[in-house]
């Protein structure tokens, strides 16, 4: 981390080093960033919302072991999964079942969306996570 401020600092005025001034203090909260498409349209919808940005591919725990998870809001204690094409197969439907009742089992919301709400249903994605968002400390 050290390393990476010496050269920002030397690199000062550069283009981009915005982005790492945000991309910095995610990762040290251990937010691994996006994986996905998917993950960045709803991003996308979180920032211009005035919602608090998530932490992104980060491991939480539950059931005594760590559970990454698409977005997580930890002073809130709101998980949120984007669910791509592959969740509809019956073997990940019961695993994502599982690891849900785990992490709600640990203290979690966890809220899920499917492809689809984002893409055909944003504004619909947004009510769901101010309420999910309201509900939490």
């Amino acid at each position: 981390m050290a390393a990476t401020r010496a050269a920002m600092s030397r690199a000062a005025g550069r283009r981009n080093l915005g982005t790492l001034e945000t991309a910095l203090p995610a990762h040290e909260a251990g937010s691994a960033g996006t994986r996905s498409a998917l993950e960045d349209r709803v991003l996308a919808l979180i920032g211009p919302a005035g919602l608090p940005e998530p932490l992104s591919n980060m491991p939480v725990r539950a059931a005594g072991r760590r559970i990454e998870v698409d977005l997580h809001w930890p002073a809130q204690g709101l998980v949120v999964e984007i669910d791509g094409d592959g969740h509809t197969r019956p073997r990940t439907r019961r695993e994502d079942a599982a690891r849900d009742r785990a992490l709600r089992a640990a203290g979690h919301a966890v809220v899920r969306f499917t492809g689809g709400d984002v893409d055909d249903r944003p504004a619909a994605v947004l009510e769901g996570l101010r309420a999910a968002l309201s509900r939490r400390p």
